[in-house]
Formats: structure tokens, C-alpha cells, sequence
């Protein structure tokens, strides 16, 4: 069963996980970069994947410790450059990942931040243009 937010990747998240036995930080790490656009809570899965490599819950840390670094596996690389351009991912989710499975948190930090800086601009545009639309009378029918 998919969930809608899953749909149309034509290669899913899942997939990839088993694929490459990815653990449950890095797996959750991946699934909430990809879909973040998709669910409708895009903020939320952005700092859920933050999260799953520095946060803590239930008195399990998850750490960064738990990312094997993935730097010499070229196999790995050139899957996860397939999967992030068969999926459409844009540039920042892209370097959020690659910068994740090797182990440069401070590059995927900056890459999180730019993909969230992009939401607010582009909720701040559509914003303007909804109050403009609105005020000019062009949205009667």
C-alpha cells in the first residue's frame, strides 16, 4: 500500500532503502528529503530529516554516527545520481543527500537551509499574487 505522497516517484524511496540496506536514520533521512514537496507539510519533513541525524526522542539518540560514510562506494553514488534524477529531485535536495551519505553534515545543513529559504520565498510570492489577485478583482469569474 503507498501512500499518495509516494506516488509517482519512479523510484521509490523504498526501493532504495532495501536496495542498499540502508538503517532506519539514514532510510527516514532520504524519505523525508524526497517527498518533502509532496506530503503538503513540506517545513515538517524538512526538519524531520534534520531530526533523524541530530535529534532525539524516546531516549534513543539518533546521531550522525549512525550514516556510514558512503564516499568510495561507487556503486551507491552512481544509484543514489539515478534515483535522484529519475525522481526529478531538485538541485538542493540533491546535495542534501550526496552531502549526507558522505558525512559532510555542515554541506547538508546549508542545503536544508537553502530548501526551506525556497519555500518561504515561494510562499511569500504566491502570497503577494493570491492578495493581488484578490484586491484587482481579478479573481471574478
Amino acid at each position: 500500500m503507498h501512500n499518495k505522497h509516494y506516488i509517482g516517484f519512479d523510484y521509490e524511496p523504498l526501493d532504495f532503502i532495501l536496495k542498499f540496506d540502508l538503517n532506519f536514520v539514514e532510510g527516514s533521512f532520504l524519505k523525508y528529503i524526497t517527498r518533502y514537496e509532496r506530503k503538503g507539510e513540506a517545513f515538517k519533513d524538512l526538519d524531520k530529516a534534520n531530526f533523524y541525524y541530530r535529534g532525539e526522542t524516546g531516549g534513543t539518540k539518533y546521531t550522525m554516527d549512525a550514516v556510514r560514510n558512503r564516499t568510495n562506494d561507487k556503486n551507491f553514488r552512481f544509484e543514489l545520481f539515478e534515483y535522484c534524477n529519475v525522481n526529478g529531485l531538485n538541485d538542493w535536495q540533491n546535495e542534501a543527500l550526496f552531502n549526507y551519505f558522505t558525512r559532510k553534515f555542515v554541506e547538508t545543513d546549508r542545503a536544508i537551509s537553502k530548501l526551506k529559504k525556497s519555500l518561504r520565498e515561494y510562499k511569500e510570492h504566491t502570497e503577494k499574487v493570491e492578495r493581488f489577485t484578490f484586491s484587482s478583482g481579478l479573481d471574478n469569474n
